[in-house]
C-alpha cells in the first residue's frame, strides 16, 4: 500500500492496521496506550465522526513509524479533516498535493545519514568499488581488507586505499581491527553532476557480470516499448514506489550477500 495515495487519514490508518500481523488484532489497544487515551476514543475517531487532535496525530505517526515526510503528509490529512471552513480545507488540500508531489522525489524519500563534501562525493562516485567496498563491510564475514579483496576480486593495494578513504570520511569505521559500515544510506540527488557517472559505474559493472551471471538468482532485462504518454507517467510512478518499498525492506534485512539493482526507464 502507498501512503501518499490516501486522501483520508482514517482509511490510511485502518488499512495499515489491517495489513499488520494477525490482521492488526490488538493494535488499536496498543495505539490507544501510546496516545494515552481510552480505546473508545480511537473507536469514535476511526469508526465515527470524531477527529484526532494534532498532538494525537503526531503520536499516531510516531507509533506507526512514519518517516519525516510521511508524518508531514499524515498531519496535513488530519488538518484537512479538522478544517471547519471550506477555504481552509482547500488550503490543506493544496498542501497535500504539494506533499504528494514531493514524495515522488527519491532524494527526500530516502533518508541520507551522511552529507559528503563535494570533493568527497567526486571521489566516492568516481568508481563502483568505493560503494562496493563500503557495502561489503556490512557483511558479517567480510570485515578485513583481505576478505574484501577476495570477495570483490580487487587488488589488495586498491582495497587498502579505498578503505582508508572510507574511514577518513566516516563511511566505514574500524573497531578491534574489524571494519564495519558507517552511515546507513547515501543517496545522490537527481540534480548532482555526478549522477551520470554513478549510473555509468554500475552499468559497466552490470555488463561485466552478464558474461557470468547465475540465471537462478540474477536477472537482466531490456524492454523497448511503444506506449501511451499516460502509461509512461504511470510506470514511472510505480517504479518510484517500488524502489521506495524495496529500499525499506533492504534496510531491515540481514547482510548476507551483495547485490545491485539497475532500472532504466526513458522515452525515445
Amino acid at each position: 500500500m502507498e501512503l501518499f495515495e490516501y486522501d483520508d487519514y482514517k482509511s490510511l490508518v485502518l488499512d495499515l492496521v489491517a495489513h499488520m500481523p494477525k490482521k492488526g488484532r490488538g493494535q488499536m489497544t496498543k495505539m490507544a496506550a501510546h496516545l494515552n487515551v481510552h480505546n473508545v476514543v480511537l473507536s469514535q475517531v476511526y469508526r465515527g465522526e470524531k477527529e484526532l487532535s494534532m498532538e494525537q496525530a503526531y503520536d499516531t505517526a510516531e507509533y506507526l513509524g512514519f518517516s519525516d515526510l510521511e508524518t508531514e503528509y499524515f498531519l496535513l490529512l488530519v488538518q484537512k479533516n479538522r478544517a471547519g471552513h471550506y477555504r481552509l480545507k482547500a488550503h490543506f488540500e493544496e498542501r497535500i498535493k504539494e506533499a504528494r508531489s514531493k514524495s515522488m522525489d527519491l532524494k527526500k524519500r530516502l533518508k541520507q545519514d551522511k552529507e559528503l563534501t563535494e570533493e568527497t562525493r567526486a571521489i566516492f562516485y568516481s568508481n563502483w568499488y568505493y560503494s562496493g567496498v563500503r557495502l561489503s563491510t556490512d557483511h558479517p564475514d567480510v570485515n578485513t581488507v583481505d576478505q574484501i579483496s577476495r570477495r570483490l576480486d580487487l587488488p589488495l593495494s586498491l582495497v587498502k586505499k579505498v578503505v582508508q578513504f572510507l574511514i577518513e570520511n566516516k563511511l566505514c569505521v574500524k573497531e578491534n581491527n574489524q571494519l564495519q559500515m558507517g552511515p546507513a544510506r547515501i543517496h545522490i540527488g537527481s540534480d548532482s553532476p555526478l549522477l551520470s557517472r554513478h549510473h555509468l559505474n554500475w552499468r559497466l559493472k552490470s555488463f561485466d557480470r552478464m558474461n557470468k551471471y547465475d540465471p537462478r538468482k540474477e536477472l537482466f532485462f531490456t524492454g523497448p516499448y511503444s506506449l501511451s504518454e499516460e502509461l509512461v507517467g504511470k510506470i514511472r510512478k510505480e517504479l518510484v514506489e517500488t524502489i521506495d518499498r524495496l529500499t525499506k525492506q533492504v534496510v531491515e534485512s540481514e547482510s548476507e550477500t551483495l547485490a545491485c539493482l539497475n532500472i532504466d526507464w526513458f522515452q525515445f
